[in-house]
């Protein structure tokens, strides 16, 4: 049995809600979605829309790194987040939705089909499931993230991508993967920016880009 064998066992006891019960095969991490194997060393793995912290579980056991920040929006995702991985030594968990602006409140949206599937209303439109907002210079600035370091950012917000995505921090990064939604109208101009940049400093590992659809991609930073 090797490594992978007993973190899929692991995961099997993670706690999820009723509606996540389909997902407990856990396939993105058996077809490595996010580039988990593409890698060797990971100083500080940032998971932006963590989930149930599957992803961040896996670069714990398979890197042990000196930091994991999670961010995951969504309180009832959280609950289980905080029961699955909370107990870490090396865990940081943020109840809270990527932005460009910290601490403000906006709508989360939730697809009660899919609890993965949970948006920003940049439009306030009531006072009901609202959440806190925090920046990505924000977590790097409290946590004294060493720029130098080897820096995995893993990022599936569900849209929210478009906060960050032309942040100079990112350029930083030495494995970027991301989730995209280029499918969303207002999405495709940032990433036209987004690309021309990172790919002055990064390659494409996995994945290619395709406009108006949503797909997987992982950048990794150039020697």
């Amino acid at each position: 049995m090797n490594i992978y064998d007993d973190i899929l066992l692991d995961l099997q006891q993670f706690h999820c809600q009723e509606l996540w019960k389909f997902c407990k095969n856990f396939s993105n991490i058996r077809n490595d979605n996010y580039g988990l194997k593409l890698i060797d060393n990971i100083d500080y793995f940032i998971d932006i829309g963590s989930c149930l912290g599957e992803v961040a579980f896996t670069a714990h056991k398979l890197y042990n790194p000196t930091k994991i920040i999670a961010v995951e929006a969504s309180s009832k995702n959280f609950q289980c987040l905080s029961n699955n991985i909370g107990n870490l030594d090396n865990i940081i968990l943020y109840n809270k939705a990527i932005y460009h602006t910290d601490n403000v409140l906006v709508q989360l949206i939730e697809d009660i089909s899919n609890i993965g599937q949970n948006k920003i209303n940049d439009y306030l439109i009531s006072d009901t499931n609202l959440v806190e907002t925090i920046t990505i210079d924000n977590i790097f600035d409290k946590h004294n993230i060493d720029m130098r370091s080897n820096i995995f950012i893993k990022i599936d917000c569900e849209g929210s991508e478009k906060y960050l995505l032309n942040n100079p921090l990112l350029l930083e990064c030495k494995q970027i993967s991301i989730e995209m939604h280029e499918r969303d109208k207002d999405v495709k101009k940032i990433c036209d920016l987004f690309y021309k940049k990172i790919l002055q400093s990064h390659i494409i590992v996995k994945g290619n880009r395709k406009i108006g659809k949503n797909y997987e991609i992982i950048f990794q930073k150039k020697c």
